[in-house]
């Protein structure tokens, strides 16, 4: 198990990353110079900021530091953050086609291409984060990584954006009762679609790009949200509210076109595979450090934080027994119950 002692001072190796990325215009041209001691750039995209605190930003800025020191400077990336490859839905895209080398990106929007990854965004799966990191970093973990070889993409890591919590207007969430009503983004999935209905809340499948929009218009009251954006993106100019319901865990994968990834040595796939897995241990580690402080600065900032102790989540999970049999049957194989089972192991 990773323990959370080891991941901090793993962290403090990292602590210099500069916290701004390349912003230029992507360009679709692979990079073939792989060969003859010259400099592998390899395209890495993600839809979020290039603030300090960003989770995908700062995975990405420690992947590229240590493939730069495990290559001696053969290898490095350049970061395309900021949506410049479209929205989530087309970054992937993008790295199945190839139109970029790699990207970082929500777990739950991958399911919509390979339905294994789902298993990991069923509610309530993990009962902390360090319960998380274990069963993903073991073979059921493992296991959704390797099946998305099937839709042509090298699953490489799994960093952490953080449980999703709600951000709501009108009023905050304690019971299965608050949602009545709600207009409550989703992902544009239909798992958190089948949830939010389950729970009584008009479901509103929204791009991530419309969220901030549709808070200030009204078209929606609220969505679930990982601590690390709503603190990033000061969420609390845009909702009152925020709830500790922590009802999805939230992954960020780490994932590299096949066909490039089976281009590369075996010298430089290890590389690669080694700073990936260093770049998940350095960005949840430096989550789990700050998290409890960007709550009390959210609060000081005049959000109103439900804490988890006022909160009736067995009025939830009671409404939810059906999604897990439901998705345990459309994904198929054993991917669920290992997953349920790997998760009920880490956390004795």
């Amino acid at each position: 198990m990773k323990k959370l002692f080891a991941l901090v001072l793993t962290l403090a190796m990292v602590l210099t990353l500069i916290a701004c990325g390349d912003q230029q215009t992507p360009d679709n041209t692979p990079d073939d110079s792989a060969a003859n001691g010259e400099v592998l750039t390899i395209r890495l995209a993600h839809n979020s900021t290039t603030d300090e605190n960003d989770t995908y930003h700062y995975m990405a800025l420690a992947f590229t530091e240590k493939l730069e020191e495990l290559s001696g400077g053969t290898m490095t990336t350049e970061i395309f953050p900021n949506g410049q490859y479209g929205g989530e839905r087309e970054i992937f895209e993008a790295t199945e086609f190839g139109t970029t080398d790699m990207s970082v990106m929500t777990n739950g929007n991958i399911g919509m291409f390979n339905a294994p990854n789902y298993a990991i965004d069923l509610p309530f799966m993990f009962a902390d984060s360090e319960t998380a990191w274990e069963a993903l970093d073991g073979p059921a973990g493992q296991a959704i990584l390797d099946s998305m070889e099937a839709v042509g993409v090298k699953g490489l890591a799994y960093g952490e954006v953080g449980f999703r919590h709600m951000v709501t207007n009108k009023h905050g969430i304690k019971t299965k009762a608050d949602f009545s009503g709600l207009k409550i983004r989703s992902l544009e999935n239909e798992m958190y679609v089948s949830t939010y209905t389950s729970l009584g809340a008009n479901a509103t499948p929204l791009a991530w790009t419309e969220v901030m929009s549709g808070l200030q218009q009204g078209t929606i009251d609220g969505l679930d949200i990982p601590l690390a954006i709503i603190y990033t993106q000061n969420f609390q100019d845009l909702a009152d509210y925020l709830s500790l319901t922590g009802h999805f865990y939230n992954c960020q994968t780490m994932c590299m076109n096949l066909d490039f990834w089976n281009k590369l040595s075996a010298e430089q796939q290890a590389w690669v595979q080694e700073a990936a897995d260093y770049s998940s241990d350095v960005q949840r580690a430096k989550l789990a450090s700050t998290e409890s402080q960007w709550i009390d600065e959210l609060e000081g900032k005049g959000m109103t934080v439900i804490r988890a102790d006022e909160i009736d989540f067995d009025s939830f999970k009671t409404s939810l027994n059906e999604i897990y049999d439901s998705y345990a049957k459309s994904i198929g194989g054993t991917y669920v119950q290992d997953m349920l089972d790997a998760s009920a192991a880490a956390a004795k």
